[in-house]
């Protein structure tokens, strides 16, 4: 198979190929190749996706194996490994080039591979000092939005490659781009090992239901016994409020499901994810307290007060 990047390939380039079929996760599959020869600008959020798919790959094709690449120059190879896309981990079939490091502070997040949850702090840390973000009440809450959906991602995806994640800053524009993805048994087969959750059968009604506050996968079969961790089932459901209040937006991709938060609306996707998406688009900017939003959600059900606590 056969990959040609178009000129440009942000996340939202990736969505309207996926839409008309000329992006489909199923088909990155070994033998693959990969054509920079056309690409002129490329988003972390696109490239960290693109590398999850084939880490997903990468983990069940023969140790020999190895990914090919096409290009016309070493440009488009530079700029992607300032983003970390041409690490070791990933088996690439071509020669190594010298790259100059200069700091993408301000700018954008290298994507980050994780896998276990004491990454969870460090790495939204790091994203939200990457991306400056100077104003310490917009700070907390970038914190708390990435810490809760990379933790969700950790904890519920089941995916032995785990968890891509990365952001970007858009500083003339005053906004925040950030993506965390994973290749794994998707929102809807969470949810289907609660026994409450198992006559869902549609990936659009698995997001509905993951949407919904204190809703999760989490299922003790006996009272007494004791999850691994302790889920409040708040995560995507204050994400898609602060991106909703901030006139900003949230984009949900699982399956063959994709929710919009501005207009609300989860359509039909013609391929699938194999797993779940989350991109948020937020204003620098935000106005937005996240334990403001949790409080709202913790009075209707009367329950006790959250206090969030990130270590600096």
């Amino acid at each position: 198979m056969k990959f040609t990047f178009p000129k440009d390939f942000k996340f939202l380039d990736l969505l309207a190929l996926a839409r008309n079929g000329r992006f489909d996760p199923a088909s990155f599959r070994h033998p693959l190749e990969l054509d920079f020869t056309q690409l002129g600008f490329a988003g972390p959020g696109a490239m960290a996706c693109l590398k999850a798919l084939l880490a997903r790959e990468q983990h069940t094709m023969p140790a020999d194996a190895s990914f090919l690449v096409e290009h016309k120059s070493q440009d488009a190879v530079r700029y992607l490994e300032r983003m970390d896309f041409f690490t070791k981990d990933i088996r690439w079939c071509m020669k190594p080039t010298t790259v100059n490091r200069y700091s993408s502070e301000g700018r954008f997040l290298p994507m980050r591979n994780l896998h276990q949850l004491k990454e969870t702090d460090a790495a939204s840390l790091e994203m939200v000092r990457c991306l400056t973000i100077a104003d310490k009440s917009d700070s907390t809450a970038f914190q708390y939005v990435l810490s809760e959906l990379i933790d969700n991602a950790l904890q519920h995806s089941d995916s032995p490659t785990g968890t891509f994640v990365t952001a970007q800053k858009y500083e003339k524009l005053g906004r925040v781009h950030m993506l965390i993805a994973d290749t794994g048994i998707g929102i809807r087969g969470h949810l289907q090992k609660n026994p409450l959750y198992r006559q869902i059968t549609e990936d659009q009604s698995a997001i509905q239901k993951a949407l919904t506050p204190f809703v999760t996968g989490s299922y003790k079969a006996n009272p007494e016994d004791i999850l691994e961790y302790d889920n409040q089932g708040l995560g995507l459901t204050v994400s898609d409020q602060i991106a909703k209040r901030s006139k900003g937006e949230l984009y949900l991709w699982t399956g063959r499901a994709l929710y919009r938060s501005q207009t609300g609306v989860t359509e039909t996707m013609p391929v699938a994810w194999p797993g779940t998406v989350v991109y948020l688009n937020l204003p620098i900017k935000l106005a937005v307290n996240p334990t403001d939003v949790v409080k709202e959600f913790d009075a209707q059900l009367q329950k006790p007060k959250i206090q969030l606590k990130f270590n600096s």
